[in-house]
């Protein structure tokens, strides 16, 4: 089925930021973050009914930018008065040509997709899922944490405490200087581990192509699912060439923007790919991956945002689907992720997913609501 159109078209936008701490906290070996920041975009009907989109980053200053490309674009929305969702993207995208398609112009473009979207299931009071066809009730998922500069006692502790909470799966961060010390860690997590729990790796873009080809050589004959982002997100002919060399499936894609960054992903051969919403060009696009993910045989995941993906991922057509569990927007809802034995269940929940509670957002607000189109 096709995604919806507005019944009636937004009048106004608005948008504010929130600071939410995080827990645990990310720890890599150039920074630690504590707290991520959310840009909210709301947009209104006439109504007052009200669809909602949010991006996140890492800073003040970053949300900051992101708001300003929102009160640039806006506008763009507001004056055409139109219903149709295609219609108001086609536009957008001639709009953010100037300043390319990749970057704050996508965020911008991303955010209102997402939030038009999420008004358009409000309108018909219907869910993303429901709307699009849902295959699946409940989709695997994985606990995403166990970053690299934690000690290793901290990472035993934490694959212990996801595995009483339910969780079958977990990704550990890896991209360490020394091959020898990702080694050490991922052999203490698999001994940790039961045998049916699967171990993703995540080495953030952290080798050269020799140390890739060298972790995927010592890596070999482990239990090992997928090993994502062992590359710089650009290097292409390098990730090809790591693909048709490792034994280890290889995941990427978070990094690029629209559809149609994806196809030389698709090219190289990637048996995995992630598409994060803010950056892929919002629900639309992601739906233009999925299609084509299908076509070429490669299992299509989410980064992030997880409330909206359980919805998208409930109607994949495709053999294997996983959710990166991460709970950065738990504290702005009252309908958390619910998880059973290493499954989240897809909620039927009116809207895209996302079910943000007012009081949540105003205790986690550092910004009034800002209206920005007149």
């Amino acid at each position: 089925m096709e995604l919806p159109d507005l019944v009636e078209p937004a009048v106004e936008f608005s948008s504010r930021i929130l600071s939410v701490p995080l827990s645990p906290k990310i720890v890599t070996r150039h920074y630690e973050i504590r707290t991520i920041e959310i840009v909210l975009l709301r947009a209104t009907d006439m109504s007052g009914e009200s669809g909602y989109a949010t991006l996140w980053c890492f800073g003040l200053p970053q949300a900051r930018v992101l708001t300003q490309i929102l009160e640039y674009l806006t506008p763009f929305v507001f004056c055409m008065q139109s219903t149709s969702v295609t219609s108001i993207l086609s536009e957008l995208r001639r709009e953010i040509n100037f300043f390319g398609f990749k970057g704050v112009s996508v965020f911008g473009f991303s955010a209102i997709d997402m939030a038009l979207t999420d008004l358009a299931c409000r309108q018909q009071q219907r869910s993303l899922g429901e709307i699009l066809g849902r295959r699946r009730s409940t989709i695997p998922t994985y606990w995403s944490g166990l970053f690299g500069n934690q000690p290793l006692d901290e990472i035993l502790d934490e694959v212990d405490q996801k595995l009483d909470e339910g969780f079958r799966a977990i990704k550990l961060r890896t991209g360490n200087p020394s091959i020898k010390e990702d080694l050490r860690r991922i052999e203490a997590v698999l001994e940790r581990i039961p045998n049916n729990v699967t171990l993703m790796l995540d080495a953030v873009q952290s080798w050269t192509l020799d140390q890739a080809l060298d972790a995927v050589h010592q890596l070999e004959g482990m239990p090992i699912h997928w090993l994502e982002d062992p590359l710089v997100h650009t290097y292409y002919a390098g990730l090809t060439k790591l693909v048709e060399t490792s034994s280890i499936p290889i995941a990427t894609g978070e990094n690029e923007y629209l559809s149609e960054g994806f196809e030389q992903l698709f090219t190289s051969g990637t048996q995995y790919l992630l598409a994060d919403l803010e950056r892929v060009g919002g629900i639309h696009e992601w739906q233009k991956v999925a299609s084509r993910a299908r076509e070429h045989g490669t299992i299509l995941t989410p980064h992030v945002f997880p409330h909206i993906a359980l919805q998208l991922c409930s109607t994949l057509d495709q053999s294997e689907t996983w959710i990166e569990y991460i709970p950065w927007w738990n504290p702005l809802t009252s309908e958390p992720l619910q998880i059973s034995d290493g499954c989240l269940i897809v909620p039927n929940t009116i809207g895209a997913g996302l079910n943000l509670d007012p009081d949540r957002v105003e205790a986690f607000a550092t910004t009034p609501w800002v209206r920005l189109t007149e």
